[in-house]
């Protein structure tokens, strides 16, 4: 870095075709940030300034927020907010079921930072888990997109030539025309609808060797697990149709089409989790406690059930009774709510 950087390295936190990329932290505000740094040996000058030229034109809450840029002698650094969850290709190797409904939500908002994207005339590319970051929020998981290093802005479709085969995406998730050197829109939506049946089905539908893959984009439809809803099979084959005429012809329309289709699932399960490791509990007292009709909120947490009514705070510390299955009030605290509670 140079002398007088305004950031300090922290560690490494991934490594990709270009760079890598580490955690940094701004030596006057304290706001830990992200340093993509770019090899001049792997990336040219002419496609550093692209990028930097495409990230200065989006900013949206689903798109990875860029502030800056870095360099010495020898480097470049691309300065980037901070992703605390990792990426998608983290989560979907982490062992949590999560439910179906929280995936969508995740395809949601992904399709609405693509929609910006693509209303920028911005074609992305490159969509995959590696290239959606993951920010923790107080709702879950927020994701966003980044690595627009093969991105390209729409009117570079007239400049098309064959050179530009070798730089069009990752072959496990590029659609069939991208395997041509062509690419629009719609190229993006098939990488999502691969992205979509990977997040349902834990695997991508083609696999191989990379002419294997190649030959399963070209020619096969396919194969999903009939555990799958068909609501969300016809939305999936849609997006993944062999001509770019057929699928979506927007983001925000599969982006519409999978907000309909969770109007048809379980509206009571508002989870991050498919199922939880645990027996439901009969909350029947043992000693036959009657429950005051005024009560207006009651929590259940840790070993305390917090019952408030209109005038107190009722702490009970409870055991579960493995025999009967029923729950033991142990202890029973009252709390005047007109005197000051500390913790």
């Amino acid at each position: 870095m140079v002398q007088k950087s305004s950031y300090r390295k922290i560690g490494l936190i991934g490594e990709g075709q270009f760079g890598k990329v580490y955690s940094a932290i701004n030596r006057y505000t304290g706001e830990l940030l992200a340093l993509k740094e770019l090899n001049p040996q792997e990336i040219s000058t002419k496609q550093f300034l692209k990028e930097i030229r495409i990230l200065l034109k989006i900013q949206h809450p689903y798109v990875l927020r860029f502030y800056g840029i870095e360099h010495d002698k020898n480097k470049r650094y691309l300065i980037t907010e901070y992703c605390e969850g990792g990426t998608l290709r983290d989560l979907l190797n982490q062992d949590q079921i999560l439910s179906i409904e929280y995936k969508l939500s995740i395809i949601i908002n992904i399709l609405e930072g693509l929609n910006y994207i693509h209303q920028q005339d911005i074609i992305h590319r490159d969509l995959k888990p590696e290239n959606i970051l993951l920010s923790v929020k107080n709702q879950g998981w927020l994701p966003k997109i980044s690595d627009f290093g093969v991105a390209k802005v729409r009117e570079e479709e007239l400049d098309y030539n064959s050179s530009t085969m070798g730089d069009t995406g990752s072959p496990a998730y590029m659609s069939p025309e991208q395997f041509y050197g062509k690419y629009s829109h719609q190229s993006d939506i098939y990488a999502m609808g691969i992205i979509l049946l990977e997040l349902l089905i834990g695997h991508r539908p083609f696999i191989g060797s990379p002419s294997e893959i190649m030959l399963g984009h070209l020619n096969q439809v396919p194969t999903i697990p009939e555990t799958i809803p068909d609501f969300l099979q016809v939305i999936i084959l849609k997006a993944l149709e062999k001509l770019p005429a057929r699928r979506f012809r927007t983001a925000q329309e599969m982006r519409t089409e999978i907000l309909n289709a969770t109007l048809n699932l379980s509206a009571s399960n508002n989870s991050f989790f498919d199922r939880i490791p645990y027996k439901l509990l009969d909350f029947d007292l043992i000693d036959n406690q009657e429950i005051d009709e005024n009560i207006n909120c009651l929590v259940l947490n840790d070993s305390y059930i917090y019952e408030v009514t209109t005038k107190d705070l009722i702490i009970n510390l409870f055991n579960f009774d493995l025999e009967t299955k029923k729950i033991i009030i142990e202890t029973q605290n009252l709390c005047s709510l007109d005197s000051e509670i500390i913790d």
